[in-house]
């Protein structure tokens, strides 16, 4: 039953609260995501599609990349690579739906927001209850307010999350909201319940803009003072990016000049494992070792030597949340690879947790 479904995804949210950054909240969504077929027999996308966009009238919202073939009006991803604005291929999410696989317009999400602010009532059908909407707009797992939050905002005292919502409080209302990130594409949603105001902001590039045209709507609908959110963002966003620029040079950058590898390339070559993240292949072709991570294919790179047995990474296919970085063979005491250690500067994808061990000494040579 539906009722189970959200008994067991609450739980999950409390099993997994958030903590402000995407890597906790994707891992509460993709669980409770799971449940659905669990409990239902339905999967993911035939659930949501069934029981949420077609009742309330979001025709144009898809849930996978793949449905996308065949649409016109379809906005392209864009986001920074070494410094440049580029565009970037849709990334298909289906393996993580729950957590972020939803592609919507602005015309779909106003009916969304209008479902919301009518405690889960749209046109006269009832989608959810009001005691649903009541448990998802209460604070479950509390969040510190920092020195830097009460300087940037003062009237906000208290930080939060409920079921699938942030909360805070801003000039004297209720703030209830949530970001969207997807690579090369940032959303921001917002309801002032109190006011019966609700806010979409959809962009196809990866900074702080949709957040700095909310905050500017919420000032101008609550009395706010007038405030330049886009310039004060634009100067931290450039900040952030100069600090990921540095990151990545520092990681690429050699302490010891003059140094080769202890070992011929293809002795380097064979396949690693790690228990989280699956196999990964080192191999040699044209006379230079290549990287792939094997569950996603796209995830190719060549390796140019550095230092030691370091090797800078350069991805075949430009990535939105990661550029350059490096690989190290470790050696054991008799001078064999036996495990790699990846250094990729980034806040999404953790390549530094991946303990990948060497599986079999036998070398691959094209």
């Amino acid at each position: 039953s539906a009722e189970e479904v959200v008994r067991r995804a609450r739980f999950i949210d409390q099993a997994f609260p958030f903590r402000g950054g995407y890597g906790y909240s994707n891992i509460m969504f993709i669980a409770a995501g799971e449940i659905i077929p669990a409990v239902t027999g339905k999967s993911w996308t035939e659930y949501v599609k069934e029981t949420i966009l077609d009742p309330i009238g979001m025709h144009r919202t898809v849930l996978s990349t793949r449905q996308l073939q065949g649409l016109d009006n379809v906005a392209t991803p864009h986001g920074l690579h070494r410094g440049k604005l580029v565009a970037f291929p849709w990334q298909n999410w289906d393996a993580m739906a729950a957590a972020g696989g939803i592609i919507s317009s602005v015309s779909d999400m106003s009916r969304w927001l209008l479902l919301q602010l009518g405690r889960g009532q749209l046109d006269g059908r009832r989608i959810f209850s009001e005691e649903a909407a009541h448990e998802m707009w209460s604070l479950h797992t509390p969040q510190p307010v920092t020195r830097a939050a009460e300087q940037r905002t003062p009237s906000t005292h208290f930080r939060g999350y409920g079921l699938g919502w942030v909360l805070n409080d801003y000039l004297g209302r209720k703030i209830i909201s949530h970001g969207g990130g997807y690579d090369g594409m940032f959303s921001r949603t917002v309801l002032v319940p109190e006011e019966n105001l609700g806010i979409v902001v959809l962009t196809n590039g990866m900074t702080s803009l949709a957040t700095a045209i909310t905050n500017r709507i919420l000032d101008t609908y609550l009395g706010g003072q007038p405030r330049d959110w886009a310039a004060e963002m634009l100067t931290q966003q450039r900040a952030a990016d100069r600090r990921f620029a540095e990151r990545i040079e520092k990681a690429i950058t050699p302490t010891a000049r003059g140094t080769k590898p202890s070992l011929p390339l293809q002795a380097y070559t064979g396949t690693y494992f790690d228990p989280f993240y699956g196999e990964a292949t080192v191999t040699l072709e044209n006379g230079r070792l290549v990287f792939r991570m094997l569950p996603n294919p796209e995830l190719v790179a060549d390796l140019t030597h550095l230092q030691y047995e370091t090797f800078v990474i350069e991805w075949r296919r430009r990535w939105p949340w990661f550029d350059r970085g490096t690989l190290s063979f470790v050696l054991d005491a008799t001078g064999t690879p036996t495990r790699i250690e990846l250094n990729v500067p980034n806040d999404d994808f953790w390549f530094h947790e991946l303990d990948f061990r060497r599986t079999e000494q036998r070398a691959n040579a094209r």
